[in-house]
């Protein structure tokens, strides 16, 4: 090259403007990627949270479904169209149902 040096420096100064810029732009794309980031850990915690009690839930709600289903079957057969249940009895297993069905509407 045949610049003398304060042709170069000029060159160089006047590219320093660009390069300022362009390593302002990279910094400032890595730190909203950064940011992204760590927002998306924390919002995959709270799904993992949420899974995990929806699944501690589904499970006590089939125990609770076989735990019916064993009581329905010792309860007194049906004569007719009638089952021989006290009021009791009936407003409980109907209670009962109602609540498993609402909760089910919730997951779906």
């Amino acid at each position: 090259m045949d610049q003398n040096p304060a042709e170069a420096k000029q060159v160089l100064q006047t590219d320093i403007p660009a390069v300022d810029a362009w390593l302002k732009n990279v910094w400032d794309r890595a730190k909203k990627a950064a940011e992204l980031i760590s927002r998306l850990r924390e919002e995959k915690a709270e799904l993992q949270a949420r899974v995990s009690s929806m699944e501690e839930e589904l499970l006590r709600l089939k125990q609770e479904t076989a735990r019916l289903e064993e009581a329905m079957k010792s309860t007194p057969p049906v004569q007719g169209d009638h089952v021989f249940l006290s009021n009791g009895e009936k407003e409980q297993l109907g209670a009962k149902v109602r609540e498993l069905l609402a909760k089910l509407e919730g997951y779906v």
